[in-house]
């Protein structure tokens, strides 16, 4: 019966026969530590800057967005790239519009 080696650096060798790095590059690892050591006015403006753009692409492509009503009466409205806004409170009041606009949810 083999006995099982534990996992040591000695033992993790590449196809080579080399130690892998731990100090390899990863983007997401150093993109997470960016974003965890920013300031909090830093998150938000990039999280500003993030939306700002999303809409913009969405309205490059013709579709509207959908926002927060600024009317009291409405919870919701659906800003479209010529800049009307359509309002209302429901999804089926949502659909309704987007058809009308010959769009499906």
């Amino acid at each position: 019966m083999k006995k099982k080696r534990a996992m040591n650096e000695s033992s993790a060798t590449s196809k080579q026969g080399k130690v892998p790095s731990v100090e390899k590059f990863d983007p997401l690892r150093d993109a997470l530590y960016e974003f965890a050591t920013m300031s909090i006015e830093d998150r938000e403006k990039l999280a500003a800057e993030s939306v700002r753009k999303a809409i913009a692409e969405t309205h490059a492509a013709g579709l509207p967005s959908c926002h927060a009503s600024d009317r009291e009466d409405y919870k919701l409205c659906f800003l479209f790239p010529d800049g009307h806004r359509e309002y209302f409170n429901t999804i089926e009041e949502g659909d309704a519009i987007l058809e009308k606009h010959g769009l499906k949810r």
